[in-house]
C-alpha cells in the first residue's frame, strides 16, 4: 500500500507520515524542508498540476496536510490564502483523481467555525461554519472546492477539522508555553475551578487595596497628633485610628470588587469552562435558545445585587463612624 503526504516537513503531514510507514505503509513524502530519510522525498508546487500528478502516481491514499497559516508580514493575506489554501486544495484533488487515487484525506482546521463556544455536546460536522479570519476563510473555501472536485471525479474525501495540536517537535505556542510552565516561569491552574477564582481574584484585588490606602491616607492629622502625645502605639493607632478612618473607603472598595468579581467569574466561564452562568449564556445564544440566555443573564443581575446589598448591609452593622464612638480612647 502506498500513500503520498503532502506537507510531510510539517507537523502534522511529518507525524502522520511516520506513523502511516511504522503501520507498514510505503510513504512518499513532499514538503517545503528536507525529509527524513526513511521516506521516499519529492517535491511539488500546489500550484503546478504536473509536478501533483507525478507525485500521486501510484499512491492510493493522499494525505494533504500541506497549507499556508501564517503569511509574516503579507499585505494581502487573502490572496495568499487563496492561492495556496483552495486552489493547490483544488488542484491536490484532481491531481490525485487523475491518478486513480482511491482516498483523499483533507486536513482542515476547527476555525471554520469561528469564534464559538462549544455546546454541551461539542461540536460536529452539522454545526453552522462562521470562519472570521482570512485563514478560517480560505480553509473553508478549500473544503468546499475539494469536495466539489471529489464528487464529480467520485474520488473518496475525507475532511479532519482539527483543533488544538500537539505533541513531540510543536513548532506553536503551546510548546513555548509547556517549556516556561517546566521551567517555573508559569503556574499552571487548569481550566477548573482554580482559573476561576484566578480571575475574580485578579480583578477583585485593585479595587480593594487602592479605597483601602486612599482610606488610610484620609486620617485626620490633628487627631494623629494627639494619639502620639499620649505616647499610644502603633497598633492602638491603627486599631483606634486608621482603620476607622479607613472603613468608608475599604467598604466603597469592596462594594465595587463584588460587583466585579460577578463580571470576573463570567469572562473566566467564556473562557475555559463547560458550565456556569456565563457559559450558559453563550450556549444559549450558539444554539440559538435566548430564554436560557436571558435567564442566565438575570440571574447573574440578582447575584450581583445581592452581593452589593450584602456588603452595604455589613457596612452598616459595623459601627466605623467617628460620631459617637470611643475611636480616640486611648
Amino acid at each position: 500500500m502506498r500513500m503520498l503526504v503532502l506537507g510531510a516537513s510539517g507537523f502534522v503531514g511529518g507525524a502522520a507520515a511516520a506513523a502511516a510507514s511504522r503501520a507498514g505503509w510505503e510513504v512518499r513524502g513532499a514538503g517545503r524542508r528536507r525529509l527524513a530519510r526513511c521516506l521516499d522525498a519529492c517535491t511539488v508546487d500546489l500550484r503546478d498540476a504536473a509536478s501533483l500528478r507525478a507525485a500521486c502516481e501510484g499512491a492510493e491514499v493522499v494525505v494533504h496536510a500541506a497549507g499556508l497559516a501564517h503569511v509574516a508580514g503579507a499585505t494581502d493575506r487573502d490572496a495568499e490564502f487563496e492561492a495556496i489554501n483552495v486552489r493547490g486544495t483544488a488542484a491536490v484533488v484532481a491531481a490525485a483523481a487523475a491518478e486513480g487515487v482511491r482516498r483523499l484525506v483533507l486536513v482542515s482546521s476547527v476555525a471554520v467555525y469561528g469564534d464559538v463556544v462549544s455546546p454541551p455536546g461539542g461540536l460536529d460536522e452539522t454545526a453552522p461554519c462562521r470562519p472570521a479570519t482570512p485563514y478560517a476563510r480560505s480553509k473553508l473555501a478549500g473544503e468546499l472546492a475539494a469536495r466539489q472536485a471529489a464528487d464529480a471525479a467520485r474520488l473518496e474525501l475525507v475532511v479532519l477539522r482539527l483543533a488544538t495540536v500537539y505533541g513531540p517537535g510543536d513548532p506553536g505556542n503551546l510548546a513555548r508555553l509547556v517549556r516556561l510552565i517546566d521551567r517555573g516561569r508559569f503556574v499552571w491552574v487548569g481550566a477548573g475551578a482554580g482559573s476561576k477564582i484566578m480571575v475574580v481574584a485578579s480583578i477583585a484585588f485593585f479595587p480593594i487595596v487602592i479605597n483601602t490606602m486612599a482610606g488610610f491616607r484620609q486620617v485626620d492629622r490633628g487627631l494623629a497628633d494627639v494619639f502620639r502625645s499620649v505616647d499610644a502605639s502603633e497598633q492602638q493607632m491603627f486599631f483606634r485610628l486608621r482603620l476607622p478612618y479607613a472603613m468608608p473607603y475599604i467598604f466603597a472598595g469592596l462594594r465595587i470588587a463584588t460587583t466585579l468579581a460577578v463580571l470576573g467569574a463570567i469572562v473566566a466561564e467564556w473562557l475555559a469552562a463547560s458550565n456556569g452562568l456565563g457559559y450558559l449564556v453563550l450556549s444559549g445564544s450558539f444554539n440559538f435558545n435566548t430564554a436560557r440566555s436571558f435567564a442566565a443573564i438575570i440571574a447573574l443581575a440578582v447575584i450581583g445585587t445581592a452581593f452589593f446589598g450584602l456588603m452595604s448591609w455589613i457596612e452598616r452593622m459595623i459601627s466605623w463612624k467617628r460620631e459617637g464612638s470611643d475611636t480616640t480612647r486611648v
